[in-house]
């Protein structure tokens, strides 16, 4: 009767630690899918991020104050934070001025393109590909980095939200 009390006492508590252990990724949520476009900007610039360690660490170091993303119709200025984990988060248009775009990347900014978030179903995804410009005899020009990430998301219908439900490395 005593082992049969202590079992029950027990079970919440072992049935707990468990679950802790099969959890890889972020717990998060969000609303709408501004909420996952902060998010996946917010784990490219934070040190623990896996956007970040994956794709970030490459382009963004001790210099970087700035990161630029490319500016896209699906993106709202407004509806993106301006400063995340102590970057300022600006957007521009990256075929507009390759030499000015080349020489702040000398200085240590970072160039990132997203994708709109895509749908299928239930199952929702971002990648962000890093930019580089490539200056040469012949001009500049816009060069996309072969390894990106696809941050993937789960739309939950009740209630009705985007879960996080991990990072994948894309190499092209």
């Amino acid at each position: 009767m005593k082992q049969m009390l202590l079992m029950f006492l027990l079970l919440p508590a072992l049935a707990m630690a468990q679950d802790k252990q099969e959890k890889k990724h972020k717990d998060w949520d969000g609303w709408m899918i501004k909420d996952c476009q902060n998010f996946a900007i917010s784990e490219l610039t934070a040190k623990d991020g896996e956007a970040y360690k994956e794709i970030g660490a490459d382009y963004i170091n001790e210099n970087t104050k700035v990161i630029y993303i490319s500016r896209q119709p699906y993106l709202k200025d407004k509806e993106i934070l301006d400063t995340l984990n102590g970057y300022a988060i600006k957007f521009i248009d990256v075929d507009s001025n390759y030499k000015w775009l080349a020489k702040e990347i000398k200085e240590g900014a970072a160039v990132y393109y997203m994708t709109n978030l895509h749908m299928d179903a239930n199952v929702s995804d971002i990648y962000i590909f890093p930019i580089t410009i490539k200056t040469g005899m012949f001009g500049a020009k816009k060069e996309y980095a072969t390894k990106s990430v696809r941050l993937k998301f789960f739309y939950n219908y009740d209630p009705p939200k985007f879960e996080y439900k991990g990072l994948e490395v894309v190499d092209l």
